[in-house]
């Protein structure tokens, strides 16, 4: 009847057999539901934050025990090894071509594969192991690094490709697809949250401005990154005062893209000219797109399209 607590209980030992233990409870204790409440919502808090495990597909790992991978003698159709996994009868030889990435890279396979299994299809993931030193050459080697033709490179911001350099290089020429479908996820929220009659801002709403948010710093400190670490020896980077928006994309998203991007960008610039020792200033963008970077003459004709750079007087294109 509930007043009353049993002295022992029935619990499973680690061999699955059923064992009697003594009731360490001494009383029942009623739980105010507001506790139940709160716990729930620190339990879904925390479901947002923690990465729990993916248990609708599942994942094998297999060792040298069970499997073994060996170069192919033959590279036919592309073949590069063989991956032999023992079974409680016949071992099965599986054929596998390796990434381009993952030929090149230094360091030896492991010999642990993980098996992974994903609807109709199934993947065997293949790793290295390489040491640090092996690692930072074969990423951020000399390879990687380009000298600047000058100590002073300027840089055109936009959305179509974030950096475009005087050197002629372009970073970040794909992010404006990631922006247009994010624009499209917040239109589409909006417009049906306005058809109901709701306010807008809703926990939907948010969630997804500060996906924007996160990909937008994130991808804004990867490109800048790359170009700090692929151009040493710059003294001062020229940043033109742009306004930083899309006519395609949603007012809201170029206000986000506005207030949050654009400030973000320069703060980053800061940050890293603090640290790799050179100097941002920004100038008035007037003209600049039609300057030629190596004798300074600026006509139209100089950029026939927004891609194509050439200039009509010295021929430098980029």
């Amino acid at each position: 009847d509930g007043k009353y607590l049993p002295k022992t209980l029935k619990i499973m030992d680690d061999f699955g057999n059923e064992v009697e233990v003594p009731n360490q409870i001494k009383k029942r204790v009623e739980i105010d539901p507001s506790v139940f409440k709160f716990a729930r919502r620190l339990f879904k808090q925390a479901c947002k934050t923690i990465s729990f495990p993916e248990v609708k597909y599942p994942k094998l790992i297999f060792d040298s025990r069970t499997c073994k991978i060996t170069p192919s003698k033959s590279k036919h159709q592309g073949i590069s090894h063989w991956i032999r996994v023992s079974t409680l009868e016949e071992p099965i030889s599986v054929p596998v071509r390796l990434h381009d990435y993952a030929t090149n890279a230094p360091g030896n396979l492991n010999k642990s594969i993980e098996l992974m299994v994903r609807k109709d299809q199934i993947k065997f993931v293949i790793t290295k192991d390489s040491s640090q030193e092996e690692y930072k050459a074969f990423h951020f080697g000399e390879t990687s690094v380009k000298k600047s033709s000058s100590d002073i490179v300027a840089m055109d911001i936009g959305l179509c490709t974030l950096l475009a350099t005087s050197d002629g290089d372009c970073y970040g020429q794909y992010w404006l697809e990631q922006l247009t479908r994010f624009d499209k996820q917040l239109t589409a929220l909006m417009t049906q949250r306005q058809k109901l009659g709701l306010k807008v801002a809703s926990p939907r709403y948010k969630e997804l401005v500060k996906r924007i948010r996160g990909f937008i710093k994130t991808e804004i400190g990867r490109i800048i990154n790359a170009w700090v670490r692929e151009h040493p020896g710059v003294k001062t980077v020229v940043l033109e005062e742009l306004h930083f928006s899309s006519p395609n994309l949603s007012r809201r998203l170029n206000r986000i893209i506005q207030n949050f991007g654009l400030e973000r960008l320069k703060s980053k610039f800061a940050e890293l000219g603090q640290a790799y020792g050179f100097s941002v200033e920004t100038v008035n963008p007037a003209y600049s797109s039609m300057e030629c970077t190596h004798c300074g003459w600026v006509s139209k004709g100089n950029r026939k399209e927004q891609a194509v750079f050439k200039c009509e007087l010295c021929g430098k294109t980029h």
